[in-house]
């Protein structure tokens, strides 16, 4: 009888119909390589199991044609990097963007992504199940244990965790074998989750540090908050909202990122990336006269920033909020008893939505 991970990998597999194949030159011969089916792509898997309840993945993977991935889960936990990616994540829905960290705490039912068409998938993560971070874990540290699931959900999309970026690149490059390889990534697990925590704890108690900011203070950011609002497609003068503030710049800056959590221009940025992605979904603007429309004089700059922010350019954005919609009005239509058949026979034969389709269920 096969344990709850090798069976969460062998239907992922199966979605992607990958087999078994010969080691790829980098990566260590201990672990084992799954080729991806040539009709829907191109690339690998390379998987290493430490032992029945958990595992290193390192995957390289392109899509010929947006990839809709659907499979049941268990619960488990998942902590890794996205050197490259684009896609979704549903059920908590979340924006799959590169350069970021991967975390990811599943619980039993359906997992369901998409991963976009001609851009790399490539990403390291380590997979933990129950009877490692709960039954293992707790067996050994019974008097300091504390569940993991909390630390691990904090730190989804982070970008500033160098440490675990230099520990997964560690994993990347190990090439021991045999009795020396096991003991290797075993400590790995440990020192990842080690990090997790301590990132979690570090990262909560930041948030709880600080000065106090009085009622006045808040009030008058209210203002700030209201000016930028309403100004965020032109130049914002820092001295201008320190004055409508009424406070120097200097206490501006550390007030307003104690309140928001951001600084005033990663406020301002929010603001345009989120005008423009309203703009690239309901209108038929050009690119150049969105990025105009919020603020850029050059549709490059804005084209650079808009990724940076989504992991998208704007039109592979357009293209996806496209995908998406469809898919939501797919589970509208399914959901609510109504005529599914009468929907699919508006949609044309062959290509990704029709695929889709057959994998889809919202019931």
């Amino acid at each position: 009888m096969k344990n709850q991970l090798e069976q969460m990998y062998e239907d992922i597999f199966s979605i992607k119909e990958c087999v078994p194949d010969k080691p790829v030159e980098g990566l260590n011969p201990e672990g084992k390589t799954f080729t991806i089916s040539p009709p829907i792509g191109q690339g690998y898997c390379w998987v290493y199991r430490c032992n029945e309840a958990a595992a290193v993945t390192i995957m390289k993977q392109t899509y010929y044609d947006d990839f809709y991935c659907q499979f049941n889960q268990p619960d488990f936990l998942c902590i890794g990097y996205y050197y490259s990616v684009s896609g979704e994540q549903f059920q908590p829905y979340r924006r799959l963007a590169s350069n970021t960290v991967q975390a990811y705490v599943g619980q039993r039912g359906v997992y369901r992504a998409i991963h976009h068409k001609d851009v790399p998938v490539h990403s390291i993560s380590i997979i933990i199940m129950p009877e490692y971070y709960e039954s293992y874990l707790q067996s050994r540290f019974s008097d300091t244990y504390e569940p993991p699931e909390e630390a691990f959900a904090s730190l989804s999309g982070i970008t500033e965790f160098p440490e675990l970026l230099l520990v997964l690149n560690q994993i990347k490059n190990y090439m021991g074998t045999g009795m020396a390889a096991k003991l290797f990534y075993k400590s790995k697990v440990d020192e990842v989750i080690s990090l997790v925590m301590h990132k979690a704890k570090e990262l909560k108690m930041k948030k709880s540090s600080g000065r106090k900011v009085s009622g006045e203070d808040i009030l008058a950011l209210n203002s700030v908050v209201a000016y930028i609002n309403d100004h965020f497609a032109l130049k914002v003068n820092l001295g201008l909202l320190a004055r409508i503030a009424c406070m120097s710049p200097a206490k501006l800056r550390y007030t307003f990122k104690a309140v928001y959590g951001c600084t005033i221009s990663e406020y301002i940025q929010n603001k345009r990336i989120g005008q423009a992605e309203h703009l690239l979904l309901y209108t038929d603007l050009s690119i150049a006269q969105i990025a105009k429309t919020i603020g850029y004089q050059k549709h490059v700059s804005f084209s650079e920033m808009f990724k940076k922010h989504t992991g998208l350019t704007p039109k592979e954005y357009r293209k996806a909020c496209t995908d998406v919609s469809f898919i939501l009005k797919y589970a509208r239509v399914e959901s609510s008893g109504e005529n599914v058949q009468e929907f699919r026979s508006g949609i044309p034969n062959g290509g990704f939505y029709t695929t889709l389709c057959s994998h889809l269920s919202f019931k």
